[in-house]
């Protein structure tokens, strides 16, 4: 497949735009995996879109990890919320440095849903979030997106955590 890149004012469409990344993604590019799973999503396609972010996040992209789980945790493009997969999938992003899915997982503690190691483990991924944040800031890393580090956010869903709208 040949695709002219466009420069100078040239607005590629939508439908182009997913083919580049389906092109990128199939050469194993997380990155572009875990974005398509994002447009299915944004397209009320989940079932698509958890299978891109299951691509993205099996190829260690911690943010597929974390938006994967949402999409467990919630019940979006599966059959059923999947508690325990979604804290799996959260802890894995968590230990990463995704400090949303640390978030997430305490939230999952906090509520109830998911399966603790303990009964401190909510407060565990809360110490994890702490030390993502202080070492993310201390390297200079941090951005106008990590305040989302401060509530339950999935990126997906609008009704608590963002993320699946």
């Amino acid at each position: 497949m040949t695709t002219k890149l466009c420069i100078n004012g040239c607005q590629p469409s939508a439908q182009e735009g997913t083919a580049l990344l389906e092109q990128a993604a199939g050469q194993g590019h997380a990155y572009a995996m875990d974005t398509l799973g994002s447009i299915h999503c944004a397209r009320n396609e989940h079932e698509q879109g958890v299978e891109w972010f299951t691509k993205g996040a099996e190829a260690g992209l911690p943010g597929a990890m974390s938006r994967l789980g949402c999409c467990l945790d919630w019940g979006k493009g599966v059959a059923a919320p999947d508690y325990p997969a979604a804290v799996d999938w959260y802890r894995r992003a968590a230990s990463a440095g995704d400090p949303s899915a640390a978030v997430n997982l305490s939230h999952m503690y906090a509520v109830g849903r998911g399966r603790a190691l303990s009964d401190n483990a909510w407060i565990d991924s809360i110490d994890s979030i702490d030390n993502t944040v202080r070492y993310r800031a201390h390297e200079g890393t941090m951005d106008s997106t990590d305040s989302a580090w401060i509530v339950p956010s999935c990126p997906l869903v609008s009704t608590s955590p963002s993320c699946l709208e």
